[in-house]
């Protein structure tokens, strides 16, 4: 059985495991939530495979934890409250943007926000 804080110090894959644990979930259930085999939610939490950036944003997205902090450890697990208060104004205003846009906008915007910054 492992140690739920020691997890956390064990890389990404310790944390992700941590995260899955502490809510209580299966890998099995994990990997239903995230849409990726159970196989592979094993190779992430083993360190067999490192997640690609769309798991770790789905992943911090599922457990609200900082996307900083899942890969590297660093930083707050959780954005402060105030940083919550900011994005939820940012993307009501991207919801009022987004009324008067065509579907394929509103896709291209999501592409955009889902692409990896270097």
């Amino acid at each position: 059985m492992d140690n739920l804080a020691d997890l956390i110090n064990q890389g990404v894959s310790g944390r992700i495991r941590f995260l899955r644990k502490s809510s209580g979930l299966s890998q099995k259930a994990l990997s239903i939530k995230l849409g990726v085999s159970p196989v592979l939610v094993n190779q992430f939490e083993t360190s067999t495979r490192r997640p690609r950036d769309v798991y770790i944003k789905a992943i911090a997205n599922l457990y609200e934890v900082r996307e900083e902090w899942l890969l590297n450890g660093t930083g707050e697990m959780k954005p402060k409250d105030e940083d919550m208060e900011e994005i939820s104004t940012i993307a009501a205003e991207i919801a009022n943007i987004l009324r008067n846009s065509s579907k394929e906008y509103a896709r291209s915007l999501l592409d955009f926000l889902n692409t990896p910054k270097s």
